[in-house]
């Protein structure tokens, strides 16, 4: 039973205005489990324990989010029947009340009002908002509105419909006190047509971390990059994105400039169309030496362009490694890992299937695949959408990785079915893994037999079988052993205005 909504204000209120909040979301935690709601309270420990982390790819979040997905499944409907119901406005992420977003759409028919708006962040401390269908006067409305000043995270969605006037509106007359993350699209549906024009954020004094999405650039984009931002936020930046777009060697050496750039940690290029001569320029660079993160998601990354980066590493200090959507191969793989060392790997969406070809088989004994069979600092990895099947299993069973992981991705490879799984229930126990997806993997009955008494299991948070046809008395077996740590379907959408389904 969840208590009376008036007696929550002063936590409420608590948390909106300590900065930062999380302490006074523990000491709101207490109390609820004084009021008898224990696991809502331990949904908000755990929320104040992954916000606290502050680095999204910390392989220790994924356990912390496996561990409040499961509250989050337990309560779901309950907790967000209690949300008000508020025009114009949809609730993001798995919440009591949500940390992640609220996601406004700011068109005249869609604008919440005033009212709503003032329900919206007095009833959730709203830390991350979603924006789009930006119109002038919600826009304006919006603008003059105290509550954008405990906004943390913004993201203004690329959208044909926002006006660019209003955008302007957004970006230039806030105050974003505590604003910590911005994402804003280019050209059309974004910022101005101007790419030249610069935005001011003056008032957003802890700005560190900002996403440019699209944009066409005549004078090329490097340039045009630094006509756009204020001359003092490179300085300030920790993260920077840049989506969408075609980056040349200028902008390269313009981000290798650690004068300009002297905070700046982690460097997110997505689906830029990087050529030869743009990986040698990135490769070389003084930038990809000091960075935690380095996202190259989509950008044709093959063996050519694998060995370029290879050949210019080791890059010791990179923690965190996306290079998904590349379609790439095992050869690819196995040269690239030669030059880096990383924690959290993201590999999903490329076409590996971990035992190569032929002499090229990932393993100690290969000339090339030793890179990946010895990853001393991996803990966690993402393999989603390639072509694994039983053979990549039986090596992951092997791998001597797989005791130290605590999360491991697998999802939609459909190829894995029974027999991947049963070579997989084969492996050692493993203390560290938190989660392990297999959803969409074609698992029938052997192979959840097998899962159910494997040892791999045992220190697991969340086992989502999502999507695969288990007979029934074979997810009772599972579900006798695990409870509610594995998952075999999405929760059903108790209410039409949510969404996000959890880690």
């Amino acid at each position: 039973m969840l208590a009376d909504e008036n007696d929550h204000t002063p936590f409420l209120k608590a948390i909106l205005t300590t900065d930062p909040p999380w302490d006074a979301l523990r000491i709101y935690a207490d109390w609820l489990e004084e009021r008898g709601e224990v696991d809502r309270a331990e949904f908000f420990r755990l929320q104040a324990e992954i916000e606290e982390i502050d680095d999204e790819e910390d392989p220790w979040v994924e356990a912390l989010t496996a561990r409040r997905y499961r509250l989050y499944r337990r309560h779901r409907a309950e907790w967000l029947a209690a949300l008000p119901t508020l025009p114009g406005i949809r609730w993001e992420g798995s919440a009591g009340f949500s940390f992640r977003s609220a996601h406004l759409w700011l068109d005249d028919e869609s604008w919440p009002g005033q009212d709503s708006l003032d329900r919206l962040f007095a009833h959730v401390p709203v830390r991350d908002l979603w924006i789009e269908r930006i119109q002038p006067e919600p826009a304006r409305l919006l603008a003059r509105s105290q509550w954008l000043d405990v906004v943390r995270r913004l993201e203004i969605v690329l959208n044909p419909n926002n006006h660019l006037d209003a955008v302007e509106t957004l970006v230039q007359s806030c105050r974003y006190q505590r604003l910590e993350a911005l994402t804003l699209p280019l050209g059309r549906g974004g910022w101005s047509r101007q790419a030249t024009q610069r935005f001011a954020v003056l008032d957003a004094p802890r700005l560190n971390r900002l996403r440019l999405i699209g944009g066409v650039f005549e004078a090329g984009p490097g340039q045009a990059l630094r006509d756009l931002l204020p001359a003092e936020l490179p300085a300030k930046l920790r993260g920077l994105g840049l989506f969408l777009q075609t980056i040349d060697r200028t902008t390269l050496e313009w981000l290798d400039d650690s004068a300009t750039w002297p905070h700046l940690e982690r460097l997110d290029l997505f689906r830029n169309a990087l050529e030869s001569d743009d990986w040698r320029t990135l490769a070389h660079s003084k930038l990809i030496r000091r960075l935690r993160g380095v996202m190259l998601a989509n950008n044709n990354l093959g063996v050519r362009q694998a060995q370029i980066v290879a050949q210019a590493g080791p890059f010791p200090e990179v923690e965190h490694l996306d290079v998904s959507f590349n379609r790439m191969s095992d050869v690819a793989l196995g040269i690239l890992l030669q030059a880096f060392q990383p924690r959290s790997l993201d590999l999903s969406e490329n076409q590996l299937t971990l035992h190569g070809y032929g002499d090229g088989m990932l393993g100690p004994d290969s000339t090339w695949g030793r890179a990946f069979w010895e990853t001393p600092r991996l803990t966690s990895i993402d393999l989603r959408s390639n072509r694994l099947d039983r053979r990549s299993a039986a090596l992951l069973a092997q791998w001597p990785a797989l005791t130290r992981l605590i999360s491991l991705k697998l999802a939609d490879n459909p190829r894995l079915g029974d027999a991947g799984a049963i070579a997989l229930a084969k492996a050692p126990p493993c203390p560290e893994l938190a989660l392990l997806d297999l959803s969409n993997c074609d698992i029938r009955g052997p192979g959840a037999r097998a899962l159910a008494e494997s040892d791999l299991l045992e220190s697991l948070e969340l086992l989502k079988l999502i999507g695969n046809p288990i007979p029934w008395h074979d997810r009772v077996a599972l579900t006798e052993r695990l409870g509610d740590r594995v998952v075999f379907t999405l929760v059903p959408r108790a209410l039409p205005m949510t969404s996000g389904e959890g880690p």
